[in-house]
């Protein structure tokens, strides 16, 4: 089925891919550009069709939310993204991360969103943590103490470790300085009103059943509403925690739609040679994007390699270990203790392992390779509609 949904979805590309273009070529066809950039009509038609190819069990296709599937889960609703839904954990561990999202959602206001690689964790065997951004309508005074609260709401299971607010304030464990710190932010707020949009990032440590003791962080961006275009993430790698079934977002504006596919783009190119595994995730959410099936299972088997999983979660241990040695306190016990058997249980770095990272990471680069070929390809044809559309307008 999955073979099937991914072949329909691969029509997609050249339509997508001149949203891209469009954006990339303003000033040289601007004719062109301007016509297809308004059009969001087109794009919403494009990503309806992919969007009911979406459709899973016990999920909800709703014309209102364009470019979503519905999940009911643990209380709330979870809108997925049409292009992630096959890779997106609905069986595996989503309640879990609801609970998650609950403990460290800052504002009651607040629209919290799962992101990143914990999106796509039904299809790769290993994350390095579990990321979320939260889009805060306010940051009045309730807003700074409910910051107070979630950092110093202990579990068990999940604890916070680090805050930072911009580049400007950053605090941890024991917390001797965290009311200082939001009493700073508070009165600098008050002089510069533009400092009210500043983020927030709460970094925790928490114990899930699916990958053990993990990293997980909130990103909290104050003033926000995802998908709009002074958005400071991009809510096409999100899906939205939301207590009504309804969204005001959209995942159909062709300039942000255009402009997201360009920084997957320059991401890969940025990372391919320094970061593999990174650049390899990035040209995964483009072929998810683009429907191109083939490149993305490739990238899949190649991430999903035995050395890259091990390494992925031993990187992701010593991410874990790192954020425990700041604060020596017995109520992280449990989580150190979590730390430990995983990486029993996770084993050392052996020669052999360390042989085969070379030979995946060599298979990454060449997965890379073919998705940014059959992307090149589409660009190109892209650019070569744009340009005939030009001549023919004027």
């Amino acid at each position: 089925m999955q073979e099937e949904r991914q072949g329909v979805y691969g029509r997609d590309a050249l339509p997508f891919a001149l949203y891209a273009k469009a954006v990339e070529k303003t000033h040289e066809y601007k004719k062109a550009s301007d016509k297809i950039l308004k059009d969001c009509d087109a794009l919403a038609s494009h990503i309806k069709v992919r969007t009911q190819l979406s459709w899973i069990d016990n999920s909800k296709f709703d014309a209102k939310n364009e470019g979503y599937i519905t999940v009911h889960s643990n209380q709330v609703f979870i809108h997925v993204p049409f292009h992630l839904t096959h890779a997106f954990p609905f069986v595996s561990t989503l309640d879990e991360l609801v609970d998650i999202a609950k403990h460290i959602r800052i504002g009651p206001e607040s629209i919290i969103c799962i992101s990143g690689s914990a999106t796509c964790m039904e299809r790769l065997d290993s994350i390095g943590d579990i990321d979320y951004c939260e889009y805060a309508p306010e940051t009045d005074n309730v807003f700074m103490s409910e910051i107070e609260k979630t950092v110093l709401a202990d579990k068990e299971s999940l604890v916070c470790i680090k805050v930072k607010w911009g580049d400007e304030l950053k605090v941890s464990r024991p917390w001797n300085e965290l009311k200082n710190c939001i009493d700073k932010a508070k009165k600098a707020i008050a002089k510069n009103d533009a400092l009210s949009k500043t983020n927030w990032k709460l970094d925790f440590v928490g114990i899930t059943q699916v990958v053990g003791p993990i990293a997980i962080t909130n990103m909290c961006l104050p003033h926000e509403e995802p998908g709009s275009r002074t958005a400071r993430s991009w809510i096409y790698q999100e899906a939205v925690i939301h207590d009504e079934s309804e969204l005001k977002g959209s995942l159909s504006d062709p300039i942000q739609f255009g402009h997201y596919i360009l920084w997957l783009i320059e991401s890969v190119l940025e990372y391919k040679g320094e970061n593999p595994k990174k650049a390899a995730k990035r040209a995964l959410s483009l072929c998810y994007l683009l429907g191109f099936g083939d490149e993305a299972t490739l990238i899949e088997q190649a991430l999903n390699q035995e050395a890259l999983v091990h390494d992925t979660r031993d990187e992701a241990l010593n991410e874990v270990d790192e954020l425990l040695s700041i604060d020596n306190d017995v109520s992280m016990n449990e989580l150190r203790i979590a730390s430990e058997h995983k990486r029993k249980e996770l084993g050392g770095t052996s020669t052999t392992l360390d042989s085969n990272k070379q030979g995946a990471l060599l298979l990454c680069e060449r997965a890379i390779k073919a998705a940014m070929e059959a992307v090149d390809k589409v660009m190109k044809e892209a650019n070569e509609f744009l340009e005939l559309s030009e001549r023919v307008i004027a």
